[in-house]
């Protein structure tokens, strides 16, 4: 009892300017404009468990999606990700929900089982993209992981530019 009257003492005090009204939010309560401090990488790695290449990829892929749309993410953005199920390719899926902002528990990320790992991103404003790994990213990926290790491979896709880990397209 006396951890829980801390705890909600302590979230009171940090929220000091008060709740907005729901119309003023949206209609979804406590929101606004998300500012995040800490570093991607960290994030990754607290969010997810470790860093590897897929999570790196899904986050860049919600990002870019971001950058685009020209979309805040969070509550202005839906994602559909479709991904093998498993690791390490469902990885993918946790990095989307850093990079995009989007969440099962929001309503705003479906995922569905497939093949390909692939991503369709669109704004409440009707902008909308989709975006593939690069068809000979996932052997590269594979080899990489096989000789350096998930986190090098990670660091690896960290550093390529957009385009030669990811193919970006709108869509109508």
């Amino acid at each position: 009892m006396r951890a829980t009257i801390i705890v909600a003492a302590f979230f009171i005090a940090g929220c000091s300017a008060g709740p907005k009204p729901a119309a003023e939010a949206g209609g979804h309560g406590l929101q606004g404009p998300v500012e995040v401090k800490t570093p991607p990488l960290v994030r990754m790695v607290e969010f997810h468990g470790h860093l590897g290449p897929y999570v790196v990829l899904g986050y860049r892929a919600g990002e870019a999606a971001r950058e685009i749309l020209k979309s805040p993410g969070y509550f202005d953005l839906d994602a559909d990700v479709t991904s093998p199920l498993h690791t390490p390719q469902s990885c993918f899926i946790d990095g989307v929900q850093l990079g995009a902002g989007c969440s099962v528990g929001k309503r705003n990320l479906t995922v569905t089982e497939g093949e390909n790992v692939v991503a369709s991103f669109r704004s409440k404003g009707g902008k909308a993209v989709r975006i593939d790994l690069r068809p000979d990213l996932p052997g590269k990926l594979a080899g990489w992981i096989e000789k350096e290790g998930v986190e090098a491979a990670a660091h690896r896709v960290l550093d390529m530019p957009l385009e030669e880990v990811l193919d970006v397209r709108l869509l109508p």
